[in-house]
């Protein structure tokens, strides 16, 4: 039987720790991430080590040489350290196996029509060749009305399909947007945004591992202060 340690990576001490700390997280740090390498960092530090956050890209298992031009480069990879090793590595970049990925996302500095239409084609190429697999929009701002917003990823203002488009949209300083752009939430703290996003994480890596027991004890952070937004 595996321990909890070899299961999850982590302690069970530790666990209790960080989802204390993920309660309590600090403003300032939030406030601090403002850049890709940062903000990757700072999930990471909330994550058992089993899961590694970094740049990179993704190599489908039957890519042939064609399909390599149209693989995009990403921001954000979560993938499963301990049972895969990267195919390539240039600098902090990786080329991962597809299979080893639990989401991808892209990260921009301000969700803006014009800034997120580059994010939105290489998340849309994620989409196409993994359909399963979570994307996230992330940005550390929001520079677009929710009206806009709306409008823009829906049919037929949207040129791409309802189901490439990103899983969640996460712009900090208010605007959290859940279901490929169905729900839209708002926030009065980054800590609370933060929770939440960190709490799709860990669900998404929940079910990539089908171990449920990666929830126990943050339950409560799907319950921080927001509002649907109808």
């Amino acid at each position: 039987m595996l321990t909890v340690r070899e299961r999850l990576g982590v302690e069970p001490s530790a666990l209790s720790s960080r989802v204390e700390a993920l309660v309590y997280i600090q403003f300032t740090q939030l406030q601090a991430a403002k850049s890709p390498k940062a903000f990757r960092e700072l999930v990471a530090s909330y994550l058992p080590s089993r899961w590694a956050v970094v740049p990179g890209f993704l190599l489908p298992l039957k890519a042939n040489a064609e399909s390599l031009d149209f693989i995009p480069h990403l921001d954000f990879i979560i993938y499963d350290s301990l049972l895969y090793a990267p195919i390539y590595r240039v600098d902090d970049n990786l080329v991962l196996p597809l299979e080893s990925v639990v989401a991808a996302g892209d990260i921009i500095p301000v969700l803006a029509p014009r800034v997120m239409e580059n994010s939105l084609r290489a998340l849309a190429e994620v989409k196409r060749l993994a359909p399963n697999m979570s994307t996230y929009l992330i940005a550390f701002r929001p520079s677009v009305r929710e009206s806009t917003l709306r409008k823009r990823l829906s049919p037929p203002e949207s040129e791409y399909e309802l189901e490439l488009l990103p899983d969640v949209i996460c712009a900090f300083g208010g605007m959290y947007v859940e279901k490929k752009g169905r729900e839209y939430f708002r926030f009065d703290t980054f800590e609370d945004e933060f929770a939440l996003f960190y709490y799709r994480i860990a669900k998404d890596i929940a079910a990539k591992s089908g171990n449920q027991e990666l929830l126990l004890g943050l339950e409560e952070l799907a319950e921080r202060d927001s509002y649907k937004i109808l």
